[in-house]
């Protein structure tokens, strides 16, 4: 009788997990902000932006300061530092392509942009020229692309490319498949990794004994991130006036 009640109840209960871990859901903002955060972090230290063209710290800052009031401005800034050499300019030119800032959307100018920054070393465009294919549908590209990253040990890369490598094919034999190199990125510390096989775990992906052990790590690490952007907020908040 129970495994009749369990096998009626977790799809139902895995489905409103699921909508709720859809973005811009509060359960899932947390999670994918704590992860972008993190990526954003441990990415700086693989590309450094201050390095890499003439006057490149004095070019990015007045690009940066550009941003808002007059992005086609800090686009062009960043134009220039690309063709001096800067791989991060060559990534902040796709992305700008990518998302339509300054410029119509144009993901095949992202694409070619991305790739430049690619060849020149860029973490960063390889990360999101791989969103980038994916949201395409060219999964098998974008796996091809985060593979050698994944390989030189970018966290995030292998991350993205386990989760990639399960959609594709969203078996068991997938999620068996892409663990060791989850296992990886957890252990390196990227929250989202962590979330992403507790969600297997739940939903049976690595045994019924696992489902458990799913459930508990998912609200530990919920709680986790809950505390830890309760404490950020704390800290940011305006002190009284005395």
């Amino acid at each position: 009788m129970f495994r009749e009640l369990r096998r009626k109840l977790m799809p139902r209960i895995l489905a409103r997990f699921e909508e709720a871990m859809k973005p811009d859901k509060p359960l899932a903002n947390i999670v994918w902000d704590a992860s972008k955060a993190w990526e954003n972090r441990y990415t700086f230290e693989w590309d450094h932006k201050d390095s890499e063209c003439p006057d490149q710290p004095a070019r990015m800052e007045q690009a940066e300061g550009l941003a808002k009031s007059d992005p086609i401005g800090a686009l062009e800034v960043y134009r220039k530092a690309a063709q001096d050499g800067s791989v991060w300019a060559m990534w902040m030119v796709g992305w700008h392509y990518d998302k339509g800032c300054a410029v119509s959307k144009n993901p095949d100018l992202a694409e070619q942009n991305y790739r430049i920054a690619i060849r020149s070393g860029s973490m960063r465009a390889t990360i999101d020229c791989a969103k980038l294919l994916r949201g395409q549908g060219r999964i098998d590209e974008a796996l091809e692309l985060l593979e050698p990253a994944a390989e030189r040990g970018f966290v995030p890369a292998m991350f993205w490319k386990s989760f990639y490598a399960y959609l594709r094919d969203l078996s068991r034999d997938a999620a068996r498949q892409i663990e060791p190199c989850l296992e990886r990125a957890i252990d390196a510390g990227h929250p989202q990794a962590r979330f992403f096989r507790n969600w297997l775990r739940m939903k049976g992906k690595f045994g019924i004994r696992q489902i458990p052990l799913g459930w508990r790590d998912w609200w530990k690490q919920l709680r986790e991130h809950q505390e830890a952007s309760e404490l950020r907020d704390s800290d940011e908040s305006p002190t009284p006036a005395a």
